[in-house]
């Protein structure tokens, strides 16, 4: 049988190769080969027609696991062991290789880490005898033809190998071994939150159950855990760890007329479930991502007059987090199935999106329409934008990371967080728009309601052109009702002195008006929107210095008022007593 310890090359299998020793091309039978060579049965046929194949692997070093080729580089101890029940007391009379089986290992574990791996075998009893092979000796025996099932890249790399061959008939192989494997049925759903399986897969290279079976190794089947924390950014999960043999079933067989085919193949796997280093992915992968979508926020308080820094902002974040996005999905494993990164990829994309188109609809709504509209759209960023992105970034690492054992059922979820991030782009659009057509509703309503209040509020801000005009509007259609593009001036000031409530000065719009007119050049009593537009302020400034000065008349304390009587009684007196007196 081809097996895992041929000379020729690094172990697939445990299988023969050539006699131990050459000499011009006469093959020559020295020491344990001639012994062997004078047994009365042959070494190299199977002893018996079932072999019951005795595997365990031991894991010590993960070296790195490649999601996009779905493999890994490990080193693991390779354990087969099995039974030829003839007789060989023969070979170990007079032998001066022959060993004993010592009761325990004589080296101490205090601080070197040794495995005292003697005890827990009870392979066979203190003072068995056995003999250690070398490697050209292997091929003299019988071997099973076992391989390792889910070998990588390239071929296995033998670092060490020690095998007993005892007197009882047991053979013990270990092997270790460096080799390339593939994943145990990857799936990458939650990566990069994922969880995947180690496994080393033992089965016979061309015999069925029916020639042989293979049993788990339990003292042999295990992970090394003082190096997993020398493991390149994965550990194992707790309790992750587990070995059994189970029987393969070929899937040909349900194909219709191979039904008659009972044939099964005895496999051993040892499977590690492992997760990546979750503080590694934060500060590599996250962390750089969230903060060019938190740059972009400062967009917001940029002056949109001042659009190149605003636009700069944006675009470059955007650039930066579309270059970064691109080289991690470059490096993403293949797979069909969607990812939970693909949509918080997604979701930083949109978001920074939203800055760029949030500065375009607030320069356009300043041009076109209202600063002060442009500006309140600017004041609700600051605020929902961040606060939006904190509470579906919340929703996405609460929902996403967290992988069902359901596939479809896990990938439905995923669709559904894709689904709510667009929807959660066109929110913010939406919510945006509501906004802005109430900031121009209320301003509307503050022209109509109290224009004088609103000129006043605007002191710090004057009124722009594109408002002036809506202004107008409602002064064209309010005191004239229709809308004929001519406001009288006269019953402008009337507008506004009773829009703001003050009947004492209401009583002099006679004197106010005249005052405005004074303010305007030839004294137009009648004025279009672009002479209002020139002389809205001295207008609007002469009506409140009215309001303000009437105002002021009529709340003079009551002091003042009982002193200037008081004032006034006296000298009434003192004019009354020079009289009498003269």
């Amino acid at each position: 049988m081809v097996g895992l310890f041929s000379a020729a090359s690094i172990p697939i299998a445990a299988g023969a190769g050539l006699a131990p020793t050459h000499a011009g091309g006469i093959v020559q039978l020295t020491g344990l080969a001639a012994k062997l060579q004078s047994l009365p049965f042959s070494v190299v046929e199977p002893p018996e027609h079932l072999m019951i194949v005795d595997v365990g692997v031991y894991f010590e070093h993960l070296y790195a696991v490649n999601s996009f080729k779905h493999v890994f580089d490990a080193d693991f101890w390779l354990v087969y062991r099995w039974r030829d029940p003839r007789n060989f007391t023969s070979i170990f009379e007079n032998n001066p290789l022959v060993e004993v089986e010592e009761t325990a290992c004589h080296i101490s574990d205090t601080g070197g880490g040794h495995r005292m791996l003697r005890p827990a075998r009870y392979l066979a009893a203190a003072g068995t005898r056995y003999i250690e092979l070398d490697h050209d000796s292997f091929p003299l025996f019988w071997q099973p033809d076992l391989h390792i099932r889910n070998l990588g890249i390239g071929e296995p790399k033998l670092y060490a190998e020690l095998a007993r061959f005892y007197e009882d008939g047991t053979f013990e192989f270990l092997r270790l071994v460096y080799a390339n494997l593939g994943l145990s049925k990857p799936y990458y759903g939650a990566y990069p939150f994922d969880q995947q399986t180690l496994a080393v897969q033992i089965e016979s290279l061309a015999h069925t159950t029916k020639q042989i079976q293979i049993r788990s190794l339990e003292t042999f089947s295990g992970l090394d855990f003082e190096y997993t924390s020398e493991w390149p950014g994965w550990s194992p999960v707790e309790g992750g760890i587990k070995f059994t043999t189970d029987e393969q079933i070929p899937h040909y067989i349900y194909e219709a007329g191979n039904s008659h085919r009972c044939e099964r193949r005895s496999r051993y796997h040892l499977d590690i479930k492992v997760e990546r280093h979750k503080r590694a992915i934060v500060d590599n992968t996250f962390v750089p991502l969230v903060m060019q979508v938190v740059i972009t926020w400062t967009a917001f308080y940029i002056n949109v007059k001042v659009l190149m820094p605003r636009v700069a902002v944006a675009f470059i974040s955007y650039l930066t987090l579309n270059n970064a996005a691109t080289s991690l999905v470059a490096g993403l494993p293949p797979v069909s199935h969607a990812m939970f990164i693909n949509i918080f990829l997604l979701f930083q994309r949109l978001m920074v999106v939203i800055g760029l188109f949030e500065t375009a609809c607030t320069w356009y709504i300043t041009e076109c329409i209202s600063t002060r509209v442009g500006a309140s759209l600017d004041k609700l960023s600051r605020v929902f934008v961040p606060l939006d992105y904190i509470l579906f970034t919340c929703l996405l690492f609460i929902v996403g990371p967290v992988e069902l054992k359901d596939h479809k059922a896990y990938e439905q979820r995923l669709e559904i967080l894709e689904a709510f991030a667009w929807a959660n782009f066109g929110l913010v659009f939406v919510v945006g728009a509501l906004w802005c057509a109430y900031s121009y509703r209320r301003m509307h309503q503050q022209m109509i309601r109290d224009p004088l209040k609103l000129h006043m509020s605007a002191t710090h801000k004057p009124l722009d052109s594109n408002e002036l005009g809506m202004f107008f509007a409602v002064f064209d259609n309010s005191t004239d009702g229709k809308a004929d593009g001519i406001i009288s001036v006269p019953d402008v000031v009337k507008y506004v002195v009773e829009r703001a409530g003050r009947q004492e000065v209401l009583d002099k719009c006679d004197n106010i008006t005249a005052s405005v007119l004074a303010k305007i050049p030839a004294k137009r009593s009648m004025i279009h929107l672009e002479e209002f537009i020139v002389h809205y302020k001295p207008i609007m400034a002469e009506i409140t210095h009215w309001c303000h000065e009437i105002g002021f008349e009529e709340t003079k304390s009551p002091r003042q008022a009982i002193d200037s009587n008081g004032q006034t009684n006296g000298d009434a007196k003192e004019a009354a007593a020079i009289s009498m007196y003269i």
